[in-house]
């Protein structure tokens, strides 16, 4: 039988690339399955240890698609090794098009002698390096109003206590930005951000400027562990639970406290003494 001759001219149609999309039919960018490449597309020097990266989304009409209080991962192929890293934007969904990311690169010492394998890495990326995101993860999410998800269960405070060690800024910071934005939003938080020395205090210029304009829903606290200068009006040392009785909220139902930084500080520093306050500890959470 003759059914017809096979055409060799016509091209395959290119398959549209599938995009998930959110309530207001804007498609999201990271998607928890698979892993989702970034352009760079601005990178700016923020001291001698720390950068910031601008990535661009897969199209300028892009929102990111993470939820207030979650975070990300990085993925990439580092000395034939696949190294995946949790990391939290300095940027939102509001930020259309692009994601944000302050990080401090962390060079081989005597503690760790390879140094920290992915922000040595993200520090060799010039502009127009791809970078591979999968997202989002984690266990908290922070809905309005005070209210929040924690593994899923619905919780509501009015006063949230946030410690920041180093880049530990980034989550509280994100949260921060969330409830300062909406005005309709009355909760208040008291920030404690410690660090070595000042030049390590990423972001300080945002902070201080919410503490200006947003007096009566934000208020924030410096420490310094190593070094700083004569003129130093904040706290030194490391914290602990005369620091925190200065500047936290009083253990209540209606109080959280949440924090990001190195374990021993969040372990001994942290828990330990949040607790001896009264807080319980279903009332304390780490990202």
């Amino acid at each position: 039988y003759y059914i017809g001759d096979v055409d060799t001219t016509s091209k395959p149609k290119k398959k549209e690339e599938e995009y998930l999309t959110d309530a207001n039919g804007n498609k999201l960018a990271l998607n928890p399955k698979k892993k989702t490449p970034f352009r760079l597309q601005k990178k700016t020097v923020l001291s001698r240890d720390s950068f910031m990266l601008d990535f661009a989304l897969p199209t300028k009409d892009h929102v990111l698609g993470l939820p207030t209080g979650k975070h990300m991962f990085m993925s990439a192929i580092i000395n034939g090794e696949t190294v995946l890293r949790r990391y939290t934007p300095i940027s939102s969904n509001y930020d259309v098009g692009c994601v944000k990311f302050v990080i401090k690169a962390y060079p081989p010492c005597e503690r760790f002698p390879k140094g920290g394998k992915m922000s040595q890495y993200l520090d060799t990326l010039v502009e127009g390096d791809f970078l591979d995101f999968r997202g989002p993860v984690g266990e908290f999410e922070y809905i309005k109003d005070g209210e929040f998800l924690l593994e899923g269960e619905p919780h509501k405070g009015t006063k949230f206590n946030m410690v920041a060690g180093g880049t530990g800024i980034t989550p509280c910071m994100q949260i921060a930005a969330e409830i300062l934005r909406n005005t309709a939003d009355k909760s208040e938080i008291s920030l404690i951000f410690a660090c070595r020395e000042e030049g390590d205090l990423l972001m300080r210029s945002t902070l201080d400027e919410w503490a200006a304009n947003f007096p009566k829903k934000f208020k924030v606290q410096y420490i310094l562990s190593d070094s700083w200068p004569t003129n130093w009006k904040y706290s030194t040392g490391f914290v602990d639970k005369q620091l925190f009785q200065e500047y936290f909220f009083d253990a209540a139902d209606d109080v959280y406290t949440l924090m990001c930084g190195p374990p021993i500080m969040l372990d001994k520093g942290v828990r330990p003494n949040m607790e001896k306050m009264g807080h319980k500890k279903d009332s304390l959470f780490s990202f």
